[in-house]
């Protein structure tokens, strides 16, 4: 005598419907694992903004060497915390450098120096184009204030260290973080432009000025598209590396653009 089987039929496990596999590969981590990298690198922000500047501008002061040398430094700091925060998150899920995207671009290496170069004038762009607006339409309130004061040229140990962290660690951590785990992960639930300015904005508001969350979300989108198209952020390391480093030596050479 046949059994009749009333079990039944198992459907296909199918991720939920806001989340879907993203464009960049392997890419595995979801929205809850972006949120604690985030939550974590504000913790250690403000902890490095407390012990090394605040503690550092205390005993000597705002203006003094030691302080300038402080804030560098913490900088500097910050760039290989964001790094190794990363890291340790998308470790949970089975990710390393190479889901992050470290890995050959699509289209050959040949091609990654033109894509760079285009990139980047794409990026001045953005930022010159909101300059443009910000004088026609008398947004004086909008412009981005200094980022580094007139004492800190003072300085060659202060100019030397600053310029480490501002041109060398700089578009690595950034992009590891902004680009590489943020919008690598907002990428599973969106498509690139929306995922590209809400890095672009965090990527913005990190740099702690109003007058450039408006345009360098803009650089922040460029700096995203540049990765997903290659599939490999080394080409948006390498666009950051050149604006950042193209910024640094103009305001170090020219002191009427600082």
């Amino acid at each position: 005598m046949n059994q009749t089987d009333l079990s039944f039929p198992r459907l296909e496990e199918t991720p939920p419907p806001a989340e879907r596999p993203s464009p960049l590969p392997g890419v595995s981590w979801v929205w809850r694992d972006i949120v604690l990298g985030i939550f974590a690198a504000l913790v250690v922000f403000f902890i490095l903004g407390a012990a090394v500047v605040g503690s550092t501008t205390a005993a000597y002061g705002k203006d003094a060497l030691e302080t300038q040398l402080a804030e560098a430094g913490a900088v500097a700091l910050l760039d290989a915390v964001l790094v190794v925060t990363v890291l340790l998150v998308i470790a949970r899920k089975g990710a390393g450098l190479r889901e992050l995207g470290f890995r050959a671009p699509t289209r050959g290496w040949p091609r990654l120096l033109g894509v760079i170069i285009l990139a980047y004038f794409a990026a001045i762009g953005v930022v010159n184009i909101y300059g443009i607006l910000i004088d026609v339409f008398g947004l004086d309130w909008l412009k981005p204030g200094t980022q580094l004061g007139s004492d800190f040229y003072e300085h060659d140990s202060v100019v030397i260290l600053t310029g480490i962290a501002i041109v060398f660690m700089a578009p690595v951590a950034e992009e590891i973080f902004f680009r590489g785990f943020v919008f690598g992960g907002l990428r599973r639930y969106m498509n690139m432009p929306i995922a590209g300015l809400l890095s672009g904005m965090l990527f913005a508001m990190a740099h702690g000025d109003p007058g450039l969350i408006l345009p360098f979300a803009g650089v922040g989108l460029v700096l995203a598209y540049v990765y997903e198209k290659s599939g490999s952020l080394f080409a948006s390391i390498g666009v950051h590396f050149v604006f950042n480093s193209v910024s640094f030596m103009l305001l170090l050479l020219i002191p009427e653009w600082r």
